[in-house]
Parts: C-alpha cells; sequence; structure tokens
C-alpha cells in the first residue's frame, strides 16, 4: 500500500470510526500528515450520510429520515466531534479565566451548557435535512462534511494549540503544504457540485464561520485545543447545512 493510502487510512482512523486501524501509521507525525486528507474523510462520512438519507426516505417520513441520518453519522464518527461541541461549550460557558475553562473542558461530565449545544446542535442538522429530497441531501452532506473537516485544517493553521495532549503533536506536525493540499481538496469537491444552489454560498459561509469562531477561541482561549476543533466543526457543519435548506426553500 502506497504512504499516501496509508495517510488517507490515518486522517479515517483518527476521525471516525470506519475499521481502518490495522491500515494507518500509528505515530502523531504521520498523523499531521494525515490532515490533508480531511476533506476526503468529510466527502466519505458525507456520503454514507447521504447514502442512510436516501434509504430512510424510501420508507419513513423526512423528519424520520433525518434523524436516522444525524444518528447514523454519530456513530459513524463515535460523537467525536459532538463530545468536542459539549466540552467547549462547558468550559467557554462555566469558566471565568483560561486555566479554569481549560480544566473543564478536561472534565469528561457534561454540563448544563454542554447539553444545550448538543441539543441545538442536533435539532439544527435534522431540522434542516427535512425539507430536502435525497439528492439535495447528498450535496448538503457531502459540502457540509468536507467543509466541516477543513475548518480544522484552517485552524490548526492560523492559531496555536494551547494545551498539551494526545492532539498537540499532529497540530504542531500541521505545514502550509497540508493546509494547501486540504483546502485544494475541498475545492475540488465543491467545484463538483457547484452547479447545485447553495454549494458557493455554503463554501463562503464555512470560511466566515471558521473565521468567527477561530477569533472566538483565540480571545477566550488563546488558541485552539482538540476540543475547540470539534466544535468548530461542529459550527461549520450546522452553518453549511443550513444554507442548503434555506437555498432549497427558495427555489
Amino acid at each position: 500500500m502506497t504512504r499516501q493510502l496509508r495517510l488517507l487510512a490515518t486522517a479515517l482512523m483518527f476521525l471516525t470510526r470506519l475499521p481502518v486501524a490495522r491500515l494507518a501509521y500509528p505515530d502523531a507525525q504521520s498523523l499531521g500528515h494525515s490532515a490533508r486528507y480531511f476533506p476526503i474523510v468529510g466527502l466519505t462520512v458525507g456520503a454514507i450520510g447521504a447514502g442512510i438519507f436516501a434509504l430512510g426516505a424510501l420508507y419513513l417520513t423526512p423528519f424520520l429520515a433525518a434523524m436516522l441520518t444525524v444518528l447514523g453519522l454519530v456513530v459513524v464518527t463515535g460523537a467525536f466531534h459532538e463530545d468536542g461541541l459539549a466540552d467547549t461549550a462547558d468550559g467557554l460557558g462555566g469558566g471565568l479565566t483560561i486555566e479554569r475553562k481549560l480544566e473543564i473542558m478536561k472534565d469528561s461530565r457534561i454540563g448544563s451548557y454542554g447539553a444545550i449545544a448538543l441539543v441545538i446542535s442536533l435539532l439544527l442538522r435534522v431540522g434542516a435535512l427535512v425539507p430536502l429530497d435525497a439528492y439535495q441531501a447528498f450535496v448538503a452532506l457531502v459540502v457540509a462534511h468536507t467543509l466541516a473537516r477543513t475548518s480544522s485544517l484552517w485552524l490548526m493553521l492560523f492559531l496555536p494549540y494551547v494545551r498539551s495532549g494526545s492532539n498537540k503533536p499532529m497540530a504542531d506536525a500541521m505545514s502550509w503544504r497540508e493546509g494547501a493540499i486540504g483546502t485544494g481538496f475541498a475545492l475540488a469537491i465543491c467545484a463538483a457540485l457547484a452547479f447545485s444552489p447553495g454549494t458557493i454560498i455554503a463554501f463562503l459561509a464555512a470560511v466566515f464561520t471558521t473565521l468567527l469562531v477561530g477569533w472566538y477561541f483565540k480571545s477566550q482561549l488563546g488558541g485552539i485545543t482538540g476540543d475547540t476543533l470539534g466544535a468548530g466543526n461542529q459550527a461549520v457543519e450546522v452553518v453549511v447545512l443550513l444554507v442548503f435548506a434555506v437555498s432549497q426553500s427558495r427555489l
């Protein structure tokens, strides 16, 4: 197997529960280099979600199909990003100093801020999928998950990692080369789907959302952590899905 395929497997192992661990590299340095394939992981996850939605739409109401899709994607990703969202919401909502915020974020227990953030995120994702048909959901899910993973690249490139831990070596190994390649993948995926209403706006919305959450994390923590990368991922995914929901409702 070529090095690039193993790097792709490494990215899949890190961001999903897909059974590719035996094909992946075990070291943090390779994990950093695998970040170039984060958008491809997003494409894969989005396509899986679209398949679940299409199957559910054949037999269920739109609401239940959307619920099943979001549930399926939580299982595929192991609630990886949802966990980061909850921890970030608890830390930023409950702490007054940077040290206290980081301390709360390390606590595995979920608090009120985290619970509220999770409920809102899940409801918005389900609600955004309900008005879409199977083809529209395919485009929306692929673009949303691709750009959500790409946002992690951008945040790691431009913001310092403020806490030691398992993700710090990956963030330190990130380079402009990995960021450029990953962004190129994201642009190619969006360009292939640019004929669908909302794709271009969704890309711009993802960039703006990443800038906004990045500014917020910098102002609150001085940089990013693994949890904030998950929270940023969730924010971009929700915003992009909402863009497609709005664009389809106006057709």
